[in-house]
């Protein structure tokens, strides 16, 4: 190989490997997980669109009813006064936590 066709190749490497890089995430991302799906973006063959399918908004929808039982249990032992006080702390908490 050339001294002329190497620096070529060097050239040409990094968009090789971003190309490589971008089909084997979409891939990966589609095969592991059926609650995301991925295609190329129309305006931009160089990136992946990626998208929640049926499948994951079901999911979501049951990881969140899921999250509010186990939430009304654990709150279960509180008054609505004492869930009142307890959202109003820890909205302070989380102001605290924000402006540092």
């Amino acid at each position: 190989m050339s001294a002329a066709s190497s620096a070529g190749a060097a050239r040409d490497l990094p968009g090789w490997l971003l190309t490589q890089t971008a089909a084997h995430a979409g891939r990966l991302v589609t095969e592991r997980f059926a609650e995301i799906g991925a295609r190329p973006d129309r305006a931009d063959k160089r990136r992946n669109v990626v998208t929640i399918t049926a499948a994951g908004r079901r999911r979501a929808r049951e990881l969140a009813d899921r999250a509010a039982a186990i939430q009304e249990e654990m709150l279960a032992p509180l008054t609505t006064a004492d869930r009142a006080e307890l959202v109003r702390l820890l909205m302070l908490l989380r102001a605290g936590a924000a402006a540092e």
